[in-house]
């Protein structure tokens, strides 16, 4: 009952309950609920791809919803950053954009800015 496949499934089930309600209020077509709450079975899930993605993130939930192939993240280490950033729009260009965009916090309260604030 409380197995991991189960708690995966039942993540699934508040993205499809989430998308229901957003099309209820016209926040999205009902063609994407559709979609989404048909997407939103385990049996759909490729469960191998779930648990390496979850080994590589440590996060228990990015994938099983986000297919980490489609994901993209700038060079961390790039000793040119300009050169760096340029390669990563270069990747977005080709990718035809930015779909979701995640930002996370660092450890040291950085959001994006340089005073750590």
């Amino acid at each position: 009952m409380f197995g991991t496949e189960e708690r995966w499934q039942a993540w699934l089930a508040v993205e499809s309950a989430l998308a229901l309600i957003q099309a209820d209020l016209g926040l999205i077509p009902w063609e994407a609920a559709d979609a989404i709450t048909a997407a939103c079975r385990i049996e759909r899930l490729d469960l191998g791809r779930v648990r390496q993605g979850i080994a590589r993130t440590s996060h228990p939930l990015m994938p099983v919803n986000i297919d980490l192939a489609n994901t993209r993240v700038p060079d961390g280490v790039a000793t040119d950053l300009r050169a760096g950033a340029a390669r990563y729009e270069q990747v977005i260009r080709e990718a035809g954009g930015i779909d979701v965009q995640l930002l996370g916090k660092g450890a040291q309260s950085h959001k994006g800015n340089s005073n750590g604030a």
